[in-house]
């Protein structure tokens, strides 16, 4: 059992487990423990939460704008390469079409001739 319960239980003191300011202020009020706002903050470290919570937005931020980067430098490259797929296949049939012509027209102009 953690240090924290066995004290509450040897002094009979209740136990909550808040995680943030609102939920101690509800439990406070609700024993009219009158505690203000700005204490209630102290006691569970608001601070170091608002602290926290502002380097997870920070790195969040980062992989946002990485991801975003990322996307911005790949798009054009992915564009280019389908365009240029298109384009050697377009010529591949354009040469098989000439291909398979040159028999014809050597043909035809034989019989002309």
């Amino acid at each position: 059992m953690p240090l924290v319960r066995r004290l509450a239980v040897r002094y009979g003191a209740e136990l909550i487990d808040a995680r943030d300011p609102k939920e101690l202020l509800a439990f406070c009020r609700a024993r009219d423990l009158a505690l203000q706002d700005d204490v209630v903050r102290s006691l569970i470290g608001a601070e170091e939460v608002d602290r926290l919570h502002n380097e997870r937005l920070k790195v969040a931020h980062v992989a946002v704008a990485r991801i975003t980067a990322f996307a911005a430098v790949t798009s054009p490259i992915v564009r280019a390469s389908r365009v240029e797929a298109r384009k050697a296949t377009l010529q591949a049939a354009w040469t098989a079409v000439l291909v398979n012509l040159h028999p014809i027209s050597t043909a035809l102009r034989a019989q002309t001739a």
